[in-house]
């Protein structure tokens, strides 16, 4: 991250900043703009930007030099009405690039992208220019910052594979197939969880009750060395719950969950994690065509149990309820900018078709129909397609939407989830237990409101959305452990039985003295013969559901843009309002000075995790807070919680090797590991460090450390233990609670945990990252912090409006509920809105509830 020298408010200027907000408002008639007048292909809301702010292109000569250092004129700025009207003076002129980027031509759809992403690699890494304080938006971009509106359109859309178009014949009926089943409930196994269930809120879950995990990822303090690190400590789950029993309400007081900094294991905090209710612990016996619960048997749950409410309302016999997950809910709003996703970015940048995992599975491969008739299988990359790698883990979680039970290797898997949903002489609606808005911006030609549901089939929608190759095939696949094999139609060509590991089916049975017949949705038993006891058979479609789902869901979220902030407008106007004003403005003085924030929340994204950065460099060789290391960029330790309550970032995958690019370059470099799959960023490894110390030996001398190159001992360490996503901060008013895990309830508890140096400092020093460190703000730049941050909320999430409205969701409010009519209704919501949503349990971002006393120090000398 570019070091960023602190920057300091002069008092004349904020004192006329602040004189200049109260003067907007007496500026009278000369704000008005007919908007009919307005360009256009600016993309500007006339209703939302002040018209004395726009700039005549015309009458700013590009050629002039803007010194963005010159001394701000305070006697200027003091001036309202010439503020307002004269704001891009010549003290300070818009920039060039700016101006084009308000100007460029209409930015295609995002589903449009090109057929290669482009990003504008310059905004990733700006060295900044030493600008104290900042006062003009113009200056912002010295620090990285950009309108996200501005840096899409350059970038000629969002970051979308470039290959999308050998899957994906249409890509608008490709968003309308991923939009329907990412608020669908009939795509979990017991017809109530769908993937919106636990993003329904701004991209994120603000329900209060059932939403504890008692630390499950919790592993053992066994650290072996530098580059192996906690890799194979052994799991040492916790199942005690510290903040709220199983079943009960988190409430105001219980937050922030750790209340005494740095000993571990200190009774009185708690490494609870609010997240997001999911399931009831079930065997899973098959899915049944057309019906929107799977066949399975309810297991009794020895952790996720409570005494049952005498109210009927809850149906579910005996004591278990519904399973938490053990990390915190992160939002799908702008997730599309990221590089990989989930909080420890096991979500792969490059889409397999099958799983999370890229090409670190050799086994995930989709089924092709061949010119001459025949099928093979191929492995598939979709590069800068972690969204589809993300969708596609949730749906077979036993923990979230699926039926299975992990103690006798029982699961659903996706063609289970296919059949549901694809087949049947009357196959299953899409949405059909939901209202959907006759003016969804984009179901809403295919609703049949006043009724649930659409008025069009899944497969009808998969054929409209997907190339043939991909789901024509009549014939039939076997599934029976590792080998699939179509059984032929007549008519078809002969097809050789190929290997495949990649999608299975069990026919593990398991029986449970505490065992109890699953009840459906309906109220009756499903008795359909078991479809795991003989070969299930599969449609083409259907064997390649998984790659269907990822890609139809990658680009449903992938016009989740929110872009349309106070914070955005004012970048590309610079002019100051009262979303946006002084307060503000000098929040993010706060921001990109004294506390440091803009080292990891930079760019036009506001977060280094990104497409854009990974441009530059995915593994980097940096100063820790002790030593130096190799580690992901985007991804920090930053002492939220002890490293041993959850590895993060130091993860494997499902064929136990790292998650973590730099852990993997280092365990093939030295021989830990022979690792047979491309690691990304192993050939770019910058060849010096942030503080110009030799990395390797760069013998080609093109600057990089290349694979078959020696990393130097004093690099020859990992920083990824512990290590969680950065997230971008737009609408992170709407999205609490926060961090990995949902241990801090407002923002202000946020800010005033980097302020005091984190909370485990010390514990977690091998891998803590260097920016974390007290910071001493006063509490009037806590508030301001607090007050820039609110800035960053689009009033289109906090309304729903388009393209953030959404079907009708039915959802559990309860660990107990399993009955439709005893569900919380959210109702379908059309693209122009409707009620604004509540903060998390409607606290004020400015309320701290409790601060811990004290600050954590380590005795390392901070990085900045």
């Amino acid at each position: 991250p570019p070091v960023v020298a602190p920057a300091v408010a002069a008092p004349a200027v904020i004192a006329a900043l602040e004189a200049s907000v109260a003067g907007l408002a007496q500026v009278g008639p000369v704000a008005q703009v007919d908007p009919a007048q307005v360009d256009p292909v600016a993309q500007v809301d006339p209703a939302q930007v002040d018209p004395v702010g726009q700039v005549d292109p015309a009458v700013v000569d590009p050629a002039a030099p803007v010194d963005p250092a010159a001394p701000v004129d305070a006697a200027a700025e003091a001036d309202a009405a010439t503020l307002a009207l004269t704001h891009a003076a010549p003290e300070a002129p818009e920039a060039p690039e700016a101006i084009e980027a308000i100007e460029a031509p209409e930015a295609p759809e995002a589903i449009e992208a090109p057929e290669a992403f482009e990003a504008d690699a310059a905004l990733a890494h700006v060295e900044p220019i030493p600008i104290s304080p900042i006062t003009t938006s113009f200056e912002a971009t010295s620090h990285g910052l950009q309108s996200l509106r501005t840096a899409v359109i350059n970038d000629g859309g969002v970051p979308l594979p470039g290959n999308l178009d050998q899957f994906v014949r249409d890509r608008e009926a490709a968003i309308q197939l991923g939009k329907a089943l990412f608020w669908d409930m009939q795509v979990g196994s017991d017809g109530i969880q769908a993937c919106a269930s636990c993003h329904y809120k701004a991209g994120a879950d603000g329900r209060t009750k059932n939403q504890m995990n008692p630390g499950l990822l919790r592993f053992a303090n066994k650290r072996k060395d530098n580059v192996e690190g906690y890799f194979d400590a052994p799991a040492l789950p916790d199942k005690d719950f510290d903040t709220k029993a199983p079943n009960e309400s988190v409430v105001r007081s219980d937050y922030p969950f750790v209340k005494y900094l740095n000993p571990v294991g200190d009774q009185r905090n708690s490494n609870d994690i609010t997240s997001s209710m999911g399931v009831f612990l079930t065997l899973f016996k098959g899915s049944v065509e057309a019906r929107p619960v799977d066949w399975g048997q309810r297991l009794e749950d020895s952790l996720f149990r409570a005494e049952k409410s005498e109210d009927p309302v809850y149906m579910a016999s005996g004591n278990t309820i519904r399973r938490v997950p053990p990390r915190n809910a992160p939002s799908t709003i702008n997730a599309v900018f990221n590089f990989t996703n989930f909080w420890d970015g096991r979500a792969n940048n490059e889409f397999n078709g099958q799983n999370p995992f890229g090409q670190q599975d050799p086994n995930a491969k989709v089924w092709v129909l061949r010119g001459d008739g025949s099928v093979v299988q191929e492995s598939i990359v979709l590069k800068d397609a972690s969204l589809a790698s993300q969708a596609v883990g949730p749906p077979l979680s036993h923990f979230e939407m699926s039926f299975g039970d992990p103690d006798v290797g029982n699961a659903r898997t996706y063609p289970e989830i296919g059949k549901k949903l694809l087949r049947g002489s009357t196959p299953i609606v899409p949405l059909g237990q939901q209202i959907v808005d006759p003016y969804d911006s984009v179901l809403g030609e295919l609703s049949m409101s006043p009724s649930p549901g659409l008025n069009i089939e899944y497969r009808q929608l998969v054929k409209a959305a997907f190339r043939p190759e991909y789901w024509e095939f009549d014939g039939r696949f076997e599934l029976d452990q590792a080998e699939i094999s179509p059984e032929l139609t007549a008519g078809q060509p002969i097809v050789e039985t190929i290997e495949a590991t990649s999608t299975e089916a069990t026919s593990t049975e398991a029986s449970s003295d505490d065992a109890v017949d699953e009840l459906s949705t309906y109220g009756e038993y499903l008795t359909d013969p078991d479809p795991l006891t003989d070969k299930p058979r599969f449609t083409h479609a259907e064997a390649n559901f998984a790659m269907i789902f990822g890609i139809s869901i990658m680009l449903y979220e992938s016009t989740l843009v929110s872009d349309e902030t106070p914070f955005d407008r004012w970048m590309e106007t610079g002019v100051l309002d009262g979303e946006f004003g002084a307060t503000e403005l000098r929040g993010l003085n706060v921001f990109t000075g004294k506390a440091g924030c803009v080292a990891c929340h930079t760019g036009p994204e506001l977060t280094n995790a990104t497409v854009r950065y990974a441009l530059d460099e995915i593994i980097e060789p940096m100063p820790m807070a002790q030593g130096f290391a190799l580690y992901d960029n985007g991804f920090y330790n930053l002492g939220v919680t002890p490293t041993t309550d959850d590895v993060g970032r130091g993860g494997k995958d499902l064929n136990g090797k790292p998650i973590a690019f730099s852990r993997q370059a280092l365990f093939d470099r030295l021989g830990v590991q022979n690792l047979e799959f491309p690691i990304m960023g192993n050939e770019t490894v910058p060849n010096a460090g942030e503080l110009g110390n030799m990395v390797c030996t760069d013998g080609d001398a093109d600057g990089f450390c290349d694979s078959g190159t020696s990393i130097v001992p004093e690099f020859q360490r990992v920083a990824v233990d512990g290590a969680f996503k950065t997230p971008g901060l737009r609408n992170v008013e709407l999205t609490g609670p926060y961090f990995h895990n949902g241990g801090m309830a407002t923002l202000k508890q946020v800010v005033e945990f980097y302020d005091r140096g984190g909370n485990f400092c010390d514990s977690n020093l091998d891998d803590l990252s260097p920016d974390i460190h007290p910071l001493g703000l006063s509490e009037a730049e806590k508030e301001e912090l607090v007050a820039f941050m609110i800035s960053l909320t689009d009033d289109r999430v906090r309304r729903n409006e388009q393209p953030f409205d959404h079907p009708q969701l039915l959802l559990p409010t309860d660990g107990f509920q399993d009955r439709l009519d005893r569900l919380h209704d959210i109702p379908a919501v059309g693209a122009t809105g409707g009620e604004p949503l509540t903060r998390f349990l409607d606290l004020d971002p400015q309320d701290s509830i409790f601060t811990p006393e004290g600050v954590c120090s380590n005795g390392a000398a901070p990085h900045l």
